[in-house]
């Protein structure tokens, strides 16, 4: 946002900005998790704590409005359908194809089940990581260029709401946190659960404290009952 200035003709270049950015985190998570041998949940939140000091010292303590153009490319519609939803549906079908008939989803899988066994079969199991986390960053990024022209402007809590769901919407949708097993289909069933879940909490009046316990609830609960592989 702040590249942009609000200036439709930086649009570009912004969202060239917000990928970059994206990819850098991925890599500088995957080289953390493979040179210091950090656990991915430690080195996510390390980053995580210094790409918000950087935020804060560009500027980032205030909201920054989006160029108008991505204002309405957020909320386009064609005959009164939202084009943002439909494209997203089309994402997940493309991510479905690339793990299920892709070669590197495929080998992407199979270091997830286990990654001693994908270098035995001539996997390169190193580069095959590299290129998921920096995929995992380009889409985050990619949600909050999206996100802030849909909500009218960028700030650095503007996610924090979707911490938590969004470890649910996978874990329930059908993905293992273990790794080795995507369903990106299912995240829309998981999602829409979720939606008519909080719908349903707000019609009850309850506050938003119960809907994060039981959002917590549900993953331990999910977790719990997921069949593990077993050891060969």
């Amino acid at each position: 946002m702040a590249v942009m200035s609000g200036q439709d003709g930086m649009l570009f270049g912004g969202l060239v900005v917000a990928i970059a950015v994206g990819a850098a985190a991925g890599t500088l998570n995957y080289l953390a998790i493979t040179l210091l041998r950090l656990p991915p949940i430690i080195a996510t939140l390390a980053w995580s704590f210094v790409f918000q000091s950087l935020a804060y010292n560009l500027g980032g303590s205030a909201t920054l409005k989006p160029p108008a153009m991505l204002s309405a490319f957020t909320l386009w519609r064609v005959a009164g359908i939202p084009v943002m939803p439909i494209a997203v549906m089309l994402l997940t079908i493309a991510t479905m194809l690339v793990l299920t008939r892709g070669i590197w989803g495929r080998r992407l899988l199979a270091v997830g089940q286990s990654e001693p066994a994908a270098r035995l079969a001539g996997i390169s199991a190193g580069s095959v990581r590299l290129v998921a986390y920096a995929a995992c960053g380009i889409a985050a990024a990619l949600a909050g260029f999206l996100l802030s022209g849909y909500s009218g402007g960028a700030a650095l809590n503007m996610g924090d709401v979707y911490l938590l769901e969004s470890i649910a919407v996978v874990v329930l949708g059908g993905t293992s946190v273990a790794g080795g097993q995507a369903n990106a289909i299912g995240i829309w069933g998981a999602a829409l659960f979720f939606n008519l879940m909080a719908t349903m909490l707000n019609t009850f009046q309850m506050q938003a404290g119960i809907r994060f316990i039981l959002t917590g609830a549900l993953i331990i609960l999910i977790v719990a009952i997921v069949p593990r592989p077993r050891a060969a």
